[in-house]
């Protein structure tokens, strides 16, 4: 499960309504995940609005990775599309383990 606080400045409209999909990868002492993408529900117009929280659900399995050292997280929109992320949560619910 992932939580993302976006930023006091929030998304752009075009990123909000549709037009970029959300990825990102783990880095670990002991590998490397597979790119996962963050899936933005339908009524999306509730999602990444400034100083908010999203949770994200991951449906694919993720090898170990081992103790987070840092992410990639990006997007395919246009150079334009923006979002702005105070912090990320990472937290393995088979282990009930968080990464801050």
């Amino acid at each position: 499960m992932i939580q993302i606080r976006t930023s006091e400045q929030g998304a752009s409209l075009n990123f909000r309504f549709g037009s970029a999909y959300i990825s990102l990868k783990l880095y670990g002492d002991t590998g490397v995940s597979p790119e996962l993408v963050l899936h933005i529900p339908c009524e999306q117009i509730f999602y990444l609005n400034s100083n908010q929280i999203d949770t994200f659900e991951i449906n694919q399995i993720v090898s170990n990775v081992g103790q987070i050292g840092s992410i990639d997280i990006f997007h395919n929109g246009k150079k334009e599309d923006y979002w702005c992320i105070d912090w990320i949560n990472i937290k393995d619910i088979t282990t009930n383990k968080l990464f801050q």
